[in-house]
């Protein structure tokens, strides 16, 4: 097993949604931005599925690859 890290085995940036351009200061919290993204997932809205894809892969990935120690690639 190589020493990759998930980081680089799951480059995840730009692949399920453009960047942000909304940069406000007085924008909403975190959670309140997961909850509207919900709301609009549920209501069939796929860049908003995109979003959430974008802001959570590498932390869940980064979770599998700590607790499974395996990638999950054919060699």
């Amino acid at each position: 097993m190589s020493s990759s890290s998930p980081d680089e085995l799951f480059p995840t940036a730009g692949v399920w949604a453009g960047p942000r351009l909304d940069n406000n200061a007085n924008s909403p919290s975190p959670k309140s931005e997961d909850e509207a993204l919900m709301a609009r997932v549920q209501a069939g809205d796929e860049s908003a599925l995109g979003q959430l894809l974008e802001r959570h892969s590498r932390l869940v990935l980064g979770i599998g690859y700590r607790i499974l120690r395996d990638t999950g690639r054919s060699r």
